[in-house]
């Protein structure tokens, strides 16, 4: 029995199709992407939109059994950037990009990590293995400016994320739509959102240090804008 030897890429970028992976894309200047198919509540409808923005995305559904562990509120998946790394070093490349950022509170997406798991991986296969975000000085607003600056910024009305089961891109009453809706907003796109108890969730970590101040900023003044204060 003869294996299929998988082809091998200098670089690769994990994929979402949401705002950050979207503007990595542009930002690292076009590298080979990956989906990873986890068979979430949402992947269908990110699977959609990936491929009409990325064609010749590679779509793996080697994690698919991860859905199993998604969590309801908020969408979180235990080791799901974890198991991004280990699998796109074992498949398709030493260098793996993976869209975290600045502001990001996830423990399994921040700097000191990713070093811990590069260095951690290239010990055990005795070569150099990188796993880095280009974003780990630049928040998701700096992100959206950036692309605003390089790009047209209405193209990331069409970028999806959102954690709900519906088909649309942008439900305007989940965590990650809150989110885009405060980055879209520092770049002047409007969006409405419509879930008391999340606006009231973020309001109420406003000042307390969960948050850097120009987030705390930016996401008061969404929030008085929604609620015409």
């Amino acid at each position: 029995m003869v294996c299929a030897i998988m082809k091998r890429y200098k670089e690769i970028l994990m994929y979402s199709g949401g705002i950050d992976s979207y503007v990595g894309y542009h930002y690292l200047n076009e590298p080979q992407t990956v989906y990873f198919n986890l068979n979430s509540k949402y992947s269908n409808k990110e699977i959609d939109a990936v491929f009409k923005q990325r064609p010749e995305i590679i779509l793996d559904n080697n994690l698919a059994f991860l859905g199993q562990t998604e969590e309801d509120m908020n969408a979180h998946i235990p080791f799901r950037n974890l198991y991004f790394a280990m699998t796109a070093v074992a498949k398709y490349s030493d260098t793996v990009y993976i869209c975290g950022l600045k502001d990001d509170k996830m423990t399994d997406k921040n700097e000191k990590v990713f070093k811990q798991w590069s260095d951690h991986l290239s010990e055990l296969e005795e070569r150099e293995i990188r796993i880095e975000s280009p974003f780990w000085e630049m928040t998701k607003e700096d992100v959206v400016k950036w692309y605003a600056e390089h790009y047209n910024k209405y193209k990331l009305l069409d970028v999806v994320s959102c954690y709900s089961d519906t088909d649309e891109v942008y439900c305007g009453k989940c965590q990650c739509c809150f989110r885009k809706a405060v980055a879209l907003f520092t770049v002047d796109i409007t969006l409405e959102f419509d879930d008391d108890k999340i606006l009231d969730y973020y309001y109420e970590r406003i000042g307390t240090g969960t948050y850097d101040e120009r987030r705390d900023y930016n996401m008061k003044r969404y929030i008085d804008f929604v609620r015409g204060e």
